[in-house]
């Protein structure tokens, strides 16, 4: 039969850093997440190695940085990326194996629904299928592993094969939360200098008391402001931003209305604190 190519995933785009481990911000919202896929397995011995969890999941909202430590763990593990489309385009797991010599569940297998569509909302069949046959194939391999990322927990996927449903709700599951109150300053503080840009260090203090705590609503705030900058050719500092940050964010969430019935706010609803 014939052997079907393994996907390389485009990663998220950065303009400033790439998916490094020294790029990785450390934050209250990660750092559980961080601490159990790369702190706590690097590096070991082969016998710690084998107790650590087979099957894993990471899942966190929409901007989280999932593909940014789930990179680390591959570098780290040296796993192959296998896509939701990938593996559901094959009858059968072996398909994917490009290396004759071994099975592909040999090796940890990264398996990232990050920019697939939510399966908490169901998935096809084949799909089905073929993810419960690599879960067993990996859980069988004495040295196989599966990371899976994804916006929502596995366990609240909509599944027609019961044993798969027990199978995802028996794995080891890792949680990056939103944003802390700590945290929203050196997120967008990382997030601009991602995108090269020359910030106000008083910006980060003003915008993050009164931004939605969520990784959307921050990376949202530097698209804003970053647009409004080169439009109206200003550098981003305190002065501009109090001018602006209302009506960008209006103008944004707006957008937002147009895909979705009930958004939430992009600005904090509570009143805005002075100047510092």
């Amino acid at each position: 039969m014939a052997r079907v190519e393994q996907q390389n995933l485009p990663l998220p785009e950065t303009q400033g850093e790439g998916f490094e481990e020294q790029h990785f911000l450390r934050l209250q919202a990660n750092r559980d997440a961080f601490d159990a896929l790369i702190a706590r397995q690097t590096p070991l011995p082969a016998s710690d190695a084998r107790s650590l969890p087979r099957v894993q999941a990471l899942c966190g909202p929409a901007k989280c940085g999932k593909s940014h430590l789930g990179e680390i763990w591959r570098t780290q593990s040296g796993a192959r990326v296998l896509s939701p489309s990938l593996l559901q385009s094959v009858r059968h797991v072996h398909d994917l194996d490009l290396d004759l010599d071994l099975s592909l569940t040999d090796k940890p297998l990264w398996l990232d629904f990050s920019a697939a569509e939510d399966p908490a909302q169901g998935m096809t069949p084949s799909l089905e299928r073929m993810l419960y046959t690599l879960y067993n194939e990996v859980v069988h391999n004495a040295t196989g592993s599966l990371l899976i990322t994804t916006r929502s927990e596995p366990s609240r996927w909509q599944f027609s094969l019961p044993d798969l449903r027990s199978r995802m709700r028996a794995l080891t599951l890792h949680r990056i939360t939103d944003p802390s109150f700590d945290d929203s300053a050196r997120l967008l503080e990382k997030i601009f200098r991602t995108r090269q840009l020359e910030v106000d260090a008083r910006v980060y203090a003003y915008v993050h008391r009164r931004i939605e705590r969520s990784f959307r609503a921050h990376h949202a705030v530097a698209e804003a402001l970053d647009a409004l900058s080169m439009t109206h050719q200003r550098k981003i500092t305190l002065p501009f931003v109090a001018r602006h940050l209302s009506h960008a964010m209006a103008s944004l969430q707006a957008g937002a209305q147009e895909n979705s019935r009930a958004p939430s706010p992009l600005l904090d609803s509570s009143p805005d604190s002075p100047l510092d």
